[in-house]
């Protein structure tokens, strides 16, 4: 069974500090996971390999409207999924 995403964390030309880059299996986007304003503070910024429906990299870290704080990003999701696990309908 294929992995559903790939971690590298390495140094970008883009970024002071190290970043993560998280790729998913069969899709045309992903996240990087920096930490360019503190230490402390975690942001997640989000990435597209498609550009007018050709596979070309977009970056997106530079738009603010575009990175969310990591806490925020887990509580959210964390919430997402328990809201549709009350929800859990036979299908």
């Amino acid at each position: 069974m294929e992995n559903p995403f790939n971690i590298a964390v390495r140094s970008d030309s883009n970024f002071e500090n190290i970043i993560s880059e998280i790729t998913f299996a069969k899709k045309k986007f992903g996240l990087i996971l920096s930490q360019e304003k503190s230490p402390n503070l975690f942001e997640i910024s989000v990435f597209s390999f498609l550009n007018n429906s050709s596979e070309l990299f977009t970056d997106t870290y530079k738009c603010e409207e575009l990175m969310i704080d990591l806490d925020v990003f887990n509580r959210a999701i964390s919430e997402a999924k328990r809201r549709l696990e009350l929800l859990d309908i036979p299908r």
